[in-house]
């Protein structure tokens, strides 16, 4: 005899969650309660959906900016905004990580800010980007301006890149076309070959 799909308790358990609110991973306080995202805010939000050719770093930059021009309840904060219009800003992949998060896991910015960067900048991601400013050299074509926009742009999508300022012009320098070197060593009378 087949089983009736209400008595059934593996259906059931699939459908606990009809009688009640979905758990939810941000830790929600009065303070964010009292905070209101109007509609044109959800507009213009920047949304993450968790795509390779996303930038993390980029997205929390964005969304930080533009949470700190908002109008926000006098008991409330910055952080506060952020956590309560996150929700509004994650689309596909990104929603469904932040959906699938355990109940009550961020109750601040930067709990967030962690698992975000976890899952979606992870370290193998960090180490590929800083093989890439390793090996970043500039092309007989590209003048000095548009290689240091090309290497700058590496960085920028990898700020966590552990490297001092000191290895960071010297890969640069050792990067540069004989040319751009000349022209680096004259502007600065020959300190840039000295300290390399």
């Amino acid at each position: 005899m087949a089983v009736e799909p209400d008595n059934d308790p593996e259906i059931g358990s699939l459908n606990a969650h009809l009688n009640s609110e979905p758990s939810q991973a941000i830790v929600i306080t009065p303070a964010q309660q009292s905070i209101d995202i109007k509609t044109n805010v959800s507009v213009v939000i920047p949304h993450f959906y968790g795509r390779k050719i996303e930038f993390p770093y980029e997205f929390l930059h964005e969304f930080c900016k533009l949470c700190s021009v908002q109008k926000r309840a006098p008991n409330s904060t910055e952080e506060d905004y952020r956590l309560r219009a996150l929700p509004f800003a994650l689309k596909g992949e990104a929603n469904t990580w932040l959906l699938r998060l355990p109940a009550n896991s961020i109750s601040t910015w930067a709990d967030f800010r962690l698992l975000f960067l976890d899952y979606f900048f992870p370290s193998n991601k960090t180490n590929t980007i800083k093989k890439k400013i390793l090996a970043c050299r500039q092309d007989y074509d590209e003048s000095l301006s548009q290689y240091w926009s090309h290497f700058k742009g590496l960085l920028d999508s990898c700020p966590k890149n552990w490297m001092c300022e000191e290895k960071v012009y010297n890969i640069f320098y050792e990067g540069a076309n004989p040319e751009s070197k000349d022209l680096l060593n004259s502007s600065n009378g020959g300190i840039s070959q000295r300290n390399v």
